[in-house]
């Protein structure tokens, strides 16, 4: 396993002043099924406290580091088999200026788990005080719970639940 602390993510030029990721904590562990063969994976990736601040300007530019495309064969989350994800205590901002639209989540969690045999992903992703303001309407505070089961072929939502106002 391997603990970082204080991790940060600089955003795209020209928003490097501001991070797009950072958190408090980070903790990979891997486990190793055979050095012989040279089989791993990822047991277990938990991130507490997670901060990500996304902006897009009006022409469409954003802080998003775009990705190298590789003539490699792509590698897919499916294949790579994240046994445990654990993302706790996390906020997301978009476009902390004032803007057409701006979105706050507090207490953001994400947790997945992987099943090899049907190479499906499991798990659920929560937050509270949520607030979404567009335009000149008011915001919208709500609160956001669901559970889901993901195959290569399939998304499925098994349960949701989104909570606003009275």
């Amino acid at each position: 396993a391997v603990d970082m602390y204080d991790v940060a993510i600089e955003g795209a030029a020209p928003y490097q002043q501001t991070p797009l990721l950072q958190a408090d904590h980070v903790s990979v562990g891997i486990q190793i099924v055979s050095v012989l063969q040279r089989k791993w994976y990822l047991k277990d990736i938990v991130v507490d406290h997670p901060v990500a601040r996304v902006f897009v300007a009006q022409n469409g530019e954003t802080n998003l580091p775009m990705l190298k495309s590789s003539s490699d064969q792509t590698t897919s989350v499916f294949d790579v088999g994240v046994r445990h994800v654990m993302l706790g205590h996390g906020e997301l901002y978009y476009n902390d200026v004032k803007s057409a639209l701006d979105a706050d989540l507090h207490n953001f969690e994400f947790q997945s788990a992987f099943d090899p045999n049907p190479k499906r992903y499991s798990g659920g992703l929560s937050y509270s005080e949520g607030k979404i303001h567009f335009g000149n309407f008011n915001p919208l505070v709500h609160s956001f719970e669901a559970e889901f089961d993901a195959t290569p072929d399939v998304f499925a939502l098994k349960r949701g639940l989104l909570k606003s106002g009275s």
